[in-house]
């Protein structure tokens, strides 16, 4: 019994039919028979801040040896806690043949296990069932989902017995399945998401939270508490609703405010390891799209993550607390305050600010 490959947790993924799943391995310059994909975009990473609030982001691209490149999703993952805020936009492709689709949970029932959505237990196999508004879902693990709809874009939930392959031999397998996932339609255009996860629920209320920002450059948000966490794949001014104003690079902020407002904890970083500058030539054709290398006989996989600069504006104006090599204060009025923090490996750079 197997999980549906083209379903797993928390993926983005086209719904191929499950025959064109299998990988096909090829002998490699420099290397043996394998299949490392590599990525030609550089900002998948992580930022933490305190014990309790993290981040994970990532510029999702397609391969073109499985004819996916043109499929692109920005994916974010703000944690608080037990609790979960997980944000999609700019969800495209033109494979207008397959479903996209972004999974919400897929768990093997092989006892009935039942899955609660929206307060009606369900334990009967060829459940197959759409949702078109808010959704909320709790699993058989005890993790309560809460999806929130967004236009054309609907919840789909089967409850029945699920065919997929043996990992080592691909031999046929079967097995009772519950699974929940976002439907984005075929060949979307800019298609989204927004769900709150509450990780071992204890009750059925909704996280509260507020989504500052979320599109093609920035997603963005903000707890009760006041920790706000910030995507940034690429440079551009924000929306102005929480105290970042704008960054002039690729960057991950967590940042929250003293109950005073006199003092801001930050953490920031660049996801870019930075082993090299640009696009490695070889990972590309003519036409710039991509082809299939090794890690293996990489020149850069030997070089050293080189320092990277993350530069970002503020509301108010601010000092730093302490003297702190890697972060310096470029401009500072009773408008605003710009930052700058460099980073390698990496690596995020933790540093406190007071109100001047």
């Amino acid at each position: 019994m197997m999980l549906g490959l083209e379903s797993l947790p928390g993926t983005t993924t086209i719904q191929m039919p499950n025959n064109e799943l299998r990988a096909q391995l090829n002998q490699l310059p420099g290397a043996g028979i394998e299949e490392m994909l590599l990525s030609t975009e550089s900002y998948s990473g992580a930022n933490t801040l305190g014990n309790d609030n993290a981040m994970f982001a990532m510029t999702l691209h397609g391969h073109k040896k499985y004819q996916q490149q043109s499929f692109y999703a920005h994916k974010s993952y703000f944690i608080f806690g037990n609790k979960v805020v997980a944000l999609g936009s700019g969800i495209k492709n033109d494979i207008a043949e397959h479903e996209t689709q972004t999974t919400l949970f897929q768990h093997s029932v092989k006892n009935l296990e039942p899955v609660e959505i929206d307060g009606q237990q369900i334990d009967t196999l060829g459940t197959d069932s759409i949702y078109a508004n808010d959704t909320t879902l709790l699993d058989p693990a005890g993790n309560r989902y809460f999806v929130t709809s967004s236009a054309g874009q609907q919840v789909h939930f089967t409850y029945q017995m699920q065919q997929s392959n043996d990992e080592d031999d691909a031999a046929p397998t079967t097995g009772q399945f519950a699974t929940a996932v976002i439907e984005h339609g075929k060949a979307p255009t800019n298609g989204s998401y927004e769900y709150a996860i509450k990780i071992a629920a204890q009750d059925a209320v909704k996280p509260i939270y507020t989504v500052l920002q979320k599109d093609q450059n920035l997603h963005a948000v903000r707890t009760e508490q006041g920790v706000e966490g910030y995507a940034f794949f690429s440079p551009t001014p924000t929306n102005q609703a929480g105290w970042v104003l704008s960054s002039a690079s690729a960057s991950q902020i967590m940042l929250q405010a003293s109950p005073a407002q006199d003092q801001l904890s930050l953490s920031v970083v660049n996801p870019d390891l930075a082993l090299y500058q640009g696009q490695d030539p070889d990972q590309v054709d003519a036409n710039g799209e991509q082809v299939e290398v090794s890690i293996y006989d990489r020149d850069w996989r030997f070089n050293l993550s080189q320092p990277v600069i993350s530069e970002f504006t503020l509301k108010g104006q601010w000092q730093l607390t302490g003297s702190n090599s890697q972060v310096s204060v470029q401009s500072a009025s009773k408008e605003n305050t710009t930052i700058r923090v460099t980073t390698k490996d990496a690596k995020p750079k933790k540093f406190m600010l007071k109100k001047v």
